[in-house]
Formats: C-alpha cells, sequence, structure tokens
C-alpha cells in the first residue's frame, strides 16, 4: 500500500531490497519465532520492531539520484544496517522513490547478538545513539552527505509526522540540517507504515 503522497507514475522505480511477503506482521513474528532464544515469555508491551527512515536533505538526494550513485548509497546503507542490526533481523527494506525524496525505510527485528529482544539495548542510550549517529555520518561522507548539528534541540519525529514534513514543499529561502539517520522506535506495530 503506497501512501497517499505517493506518485503513481514513479511508483515503478521503488525498490524492495528485502521483502516481507506483503504482511509485515508476519514476518517480524517469523523472525522472532526463529531467533528469540529468552527463557521466558514475550511481554505484550514488547517492542518487536522499529522502523527506521534513512536519507538526506531532498537537493542531495536527488543530486545521488541524478549522478548515478544513489545505488551505491542504497548498498552502503543496506551494509551498515546488517552490519549493525544483523542481516537477518531485517525483516523489510525498500527504497522509495516514488514520494519527494529518495529514502530508504527499514523495518528491523531488535534481537540481541544472544538471541533476547530488547529494543532499549539494540537502540542504546543517548551516548550511544549520538555514537551511532556519527558512525552513520562517517559512512555517508563519501556520497557529500554530512552529520546534522551535534548537540541540536530538535525532536524525534514519528513516521507519520515524517511523511507530512518530508513531501512538503521546500521554500528555496530556508536552509536546513540534514536528516541523515532519521531513526523512529515504534512501540506499536500496527503503527508501522508499510512498506511497497
Amino acid at each position: 500500500i503506497s501512501p497517499k503522497n505517493a506518485d503513481q507514475e514513479r511508483e515503478k522505480y521503488n525498490q524492495v531490497l528485502v521483502d516481507h511477503g506483503h504482511n509485515l506482521i508476519e514476518a517480524i513474528d517469523n523472525r522472532i519465532k526463529d531467533g528469540y532464544k529468552g527463557e521466558t515469555a514475550i511481554r505484550k508491551d514488547a517492542v518487536k520492531a522499529m522502523s527506521i527512515v534513512l536519507t538526506g536533505t531532498h537537493e542531495r538526494m536527488k543530486e545521488l539520484e541524478k549522478s548515478g550513485q544513489l545505488q551505491q548509497w542504497v548498498k552502503s546503507n543496506q551494509d551498515f544496517l546488517s552490519e549493525r542490526y544483523g542481516k537477518q533481523n531485517i525483516v523489510s527494506l525498500a527504497l522509495h522513490m516514488d514520494e519527494r525524496t529518495p529514502h530508504l525505510h527499514a523495518v528491523i527485528v531488535p534481537l540481541t547478538a544472544d538471541g533476547r529482544l530488547s529494543a532499549k539495548e539494540v537502540m542504546g542510550n543517548r551516548k550511544q545513539f549520538k555514537e551511532l549517529q556519527n558512525t552513520y555520518a562517517q559512512r555517508m561522507k563519501p556520497f557529500g552527505l554530512s552529520r546534522g548539528l551535534e548537540g541540536s534541540r530538535a525532536t524525534h519525529e514519528d513516521v507519520k509526522e515524517y511523511y507530512k514534513r518530508v513531501n512538503a514543499p521546500v521554500a528555496d529561502s530556508i536552509e536546513y540540517s540534514p536528516n541523515l539517520l532519521g531513526m523512529v522506535s515504534e512501540k506499536k506495530v500496527k503503527e508501522i507504515v508499510t512498506p511497497i
């Protein structure tokens, strides 16, 4: 199901890199069933999946598309996610080209290396999240992308708010920092925006 703001003429350029088989909840449950090694039952309020959006400024992402570097950017991001969260924990990964700014949308099951379900441990604390942003920025340097302002008072936004912002017209006079790792953690699987 495509978002309302998707351009149907550009849908053909979308790419599914990790296919969840059109049933995201089932894909998440299957990954947990296969990878969970915990001895206790999973809590009903456990975070079973994290939704992560990877992108840059509209202008830079369009330049990567125009210069033919976008596929290299996609590969670098897929490698980054696999190294960071485990390839097997990526239950969905899609490149969205039918919206205003090209971006990747990933859904990750937060299983630890020893098989526990722990979004808190996988995402880390504030200091670890800052380091994650720095590490990601280093990986994106070859694509002319740089980290947003460190110590910014910017707050994280949910997926619905992100889509509203990323698809809104941008005035030429507005300057803003790139959102290189717009990471969004979701408590309710039902609220995750389903990729293409």
